[in-house]
């Protein structure tokens, strides 16, 4: 799903509605790093906050993706709407506060794609929405998978690393791997996909892939 905003041209400043109003908090959490809180109720369906870094070609990401899988975190966000991506947000070093944003299996926030000034389609906008009413005080969380269907390939490696040693790797440690738009990233090499997941939701995947 896509959403196209029309800008009219005698909009003024002070009468913009498509503001961002949520108020937001770091919260420090046991074992996923930094992650956001809100510090207001949130009504579904709002608008929280937009995912921003700096956008790279693919070809440029999957180079850095390597680099980052070997430091177990990664920020790439796959702009794949249509298919395959032309380009990726990076937000390592340049970014906002969703920057700090943590996966969840049961998130309570979702991610579209928006146009405003710029119609290039491999081009849109990541905006974070409130998926239901998220009450004061809550963690924000988004699926970094975008997806929660999960292929008979990935279901067999999920069984197979579920006999595996747990402390396996130090990726359990780590709070973000490459998200994509379309549903499975393509930017990692393979060192993340064997991440364990640890969002603790009731529904739980267990590992994270690319």
């Amino acid at each position: 799903m896509q959403f196209v905003v029309q800008m009219r041209p005698r909009l003024s400043v002070s009468s913009c509605t498509a503001r961002p109003s949520v108020w937001f908090g770091h919260l420090s959490t046991k074992n996923r790093g930094w992650g956001v809180r809100t510090l207001q109720r949130i009504p579904r369906g709002s608008f929280v906050v937009e995912y921003v870094g700096e956008v790279v070609t693919f070809e440029e990401a999957e180079r850095r993706g390597l680099e980052y899988d070997r430091q177990a975190q990664t920020y790439l966000f796959d702009l794949d709407l249509d298919g395959e991506p032309v380009y990726s947000v990076d937000a390592r070093d340049y970014g906002n506060i969703a920057h700090f944003l943590n996966h969840s299996c049961s998130p309570n926030l979702t991610i579209r794609c928006v146009y405003t000034q710029c119609i290039d389609k491999d081009l849109p906008l990541l905006a974070l929405f409130a998926a239901e009413p998220i009450p004061k005080g809550a963690e924000l969380t988004f699926d970094y998978q975008m997806s929660g269907a999960i292929s008979a390939e990935q279901q067999q490696q999920q069984q197979q690393l579920g006999a595996d040693d747990a402390s396996e790797s130090a990726a359990e440690n780590a709070s973000v791997v490459s998200s994509s738009v379309g549903g499975a990233s393509s930017v990692n090499g393979g060192g993340l996909a064997r991440m364990r997941c640890l969002c603790g939701s009731a529904n739980c995947r267990r590992f994270l892939f690319d």
